[in-house]
């Protein structure tokens, strides 16, 4: 008998014994594999928080989670994996019996899970967690890599066996990485090549040893650029949670990575200065005001935003935060900060920095990455990673609008001189110049060597005009006015 024989009565026996066609495993399955997400659903219920969101998003959002959740859980928390077998499993069995009074349940569960897919709370729950192996997967893009060794083990094999059929569920795990390669093909070659000029190291700060970080100096500018990242040369000291460009005389970079530290680390001009937080572990976002002597801290493990007064060197009242508040910026002309939460709580909030008490507060997307003041126009813009946007909004948190900034909108400086916003993108490597009075991108450049996933990670306005920003390749001046 031939093959195709052998494969006609696979799909005959169900109609045979039961009348009625046999229902698509693949379907059932994939959105049984969607039930994952509802994991981070209960935290962000139990919150209140509502999420706004536009089309766009969703889109996004979707696209990484279904993407890239699956491996994240695996590789990233495997305990997240043995929770999501036991929900699985339970649902499984919810079904079983349902299956017991009607044959096609299996296709009510299936729209039904569908559905909440596109509930913004379990979007935000599931990029959460699966931000961290997007690293990984699309740097180099390995998930890209994946899904076509998946196709060609499908044209080599679909001949030879059902297993394809019976395991449609796995295809989505290897859609959102080709996606994201094409969305990063697409934003770093319509970006303009500009002239750019790389620094070399001219300072470096002993701090602590980690993992071949350095720090960067522009002297003329007057600025350091503090780097992470194992690509850079191993210099002793420690960037933080990321790379930032600091003022050589005033500003704090944060000893995040040492387990249970409780210190941050004040660049002079003649070293580096030792400043303890007791209380405070793993101090996160910072913002200093010299004029009136204190200093604003997140602390990571308690998920509070502290008032240190650098005279008396006292910590004031916690504020509760969101937790994992890497961005922390201070209006000093509203006398009003800013904190944005970055993972398990997506919101921004203002808190009034003498009384430490909570102003308004706003959900604000799926990954914040960036914050940045405009103080001229009282406007707090906040680059949105997951969704690939930047979110406007007034003093009073009011959500004024959305710049498409491209793809994975992280650091955020503002040049006042010119008027414009410039957005660095993660992944791209690319940065948006954004025009302050209409809101729209103006010019898109490609920053560093030529090629995509450059980790761009700093972006910041020289004293002398110029603009400097950073990728995993180095440390780069533009010339605005250069359009050659």
């Amino acid at each position: 008998m031939s093959r195709k024989a052998d494969r006609v009565p696979f799909r005959d026996n169900a109609t045979a014994v039961t009348g009625k066609p046999r229902p698509r495993r693949g379907t059932f399955f994939f959105c049984l594999a969607a039930v994952v997400p509802l994991l981070g659903m209960t935290e962000q219920l139990a919150s209140g928080e509502r999420q706004i969101l536009f089309f766009r998003d969703y889109f996004f959002g979707l696209l990484w989670m279904t993407g890239l959740m699956p491996l994240s859980m695996a590789f990233n928390d495997p305990r997240r994996l043995l929770k999501a077998g036991a929900v699985l499993l339970v649902v499984a069995l919810v079904v079983s019996l349902w299956r017991a009074r009607r044959f096609n349940a299996e296709w009510w569960v299936s729209g039904t899970l569908t559905g909440m897919l596109w509930l913004p709370v379990v979007l935000l729950a599931w990029l959460g967690y699966a931000f961290w192996f997007l690293f990984a997967a699309c740097d180099p893009p390995l998930g890209a890599v994946g899904g076509l060794l998946l196709l060609a083990g499908y044209f080599l094999t679909r001949r030879r066996t059902g297993w394809w059929r019976r395991h449609v569920w796995l295809w989505p795990a290897f859609v959102g990485p080709l996606a994201f390669l094409a969305l990063n093909l697409a934003d770093h070659y319509r970006a303009e090549p500009v002239p750019q000029t790389r620094l070399s190291p001219t300072a470096a700060y002993e701090a602590q040893r980690r993992s071949g970080t350095d720090y960067i100096a522009d002297a003329a500018a007057g600025k350091v650029l503090i780097g992470q990242d194992g690509d850079y040369r191993p210099v002793p000291g420690t960037s933080g949670t990321q790379t930032m460009l600091l003022s050589g005389s005033g500003d704090f970079f944060t000893n995040y990575w040492r387990q249970g530290a409780q210190t941050l680390v004040r660049l002079t001009a003649d070293g580096t200065e030792t400043i303890d937080l007791p209380g405070c572990e793993k101090p996160l976002g910072i913002d200093l005001d010299e004029e009136r002597g204190y200093l604003l801290v997140a602390c990571e493990t308690s998920c509070t935003i502290h008032r240190l007064d650098l005279n008396s060197g006292r910590l004031g009242k916690p504020l509760p935060a969101p937790c994992y508040t890497y961005y922390l910026k201070l209006d000093h002309q509203r006398q009003r900060a800013y904190a944005a939460g970055y993972l398990i709580q997506p919101v921004v909030i203002a808190f009034d920095p003498a009384t430490m008490t909570v102003v308004s507060e706003h959900p604000a997307g799926f990954i914040n990455a960036g914050l940045e003041i405009d103080e001229a126009a009282g406007r707090v813009f906040v680059a949105d990673i997951g969704a690939a946007n930047i979110l406007v909004f007034d003093s009073d948190l009011r959500l004024l609008g959305r710049i498409a900034a491209g793809v994975g909108p992280r650091d955020l400086a503002i040049d006042a001189k010119r008027g414009v916003l410039l957005a660095g993108n993660y992944f791209s490597g690319t940065v948006a110049v954004i025009d302050l009075q209409s809101l729209r991108v103006v010019r898109r450049l490609r920053i560093g060597r030529s090629g995509l996933f450059r980790r761009l990670r700093g972006v910041s306005v020289g004293d002398n005009g110029s603009w400097l920003i950073a990728d995993r390749s180095g440390v780069w001046r533009v010339d605005p006015a250069d359009r050659r």
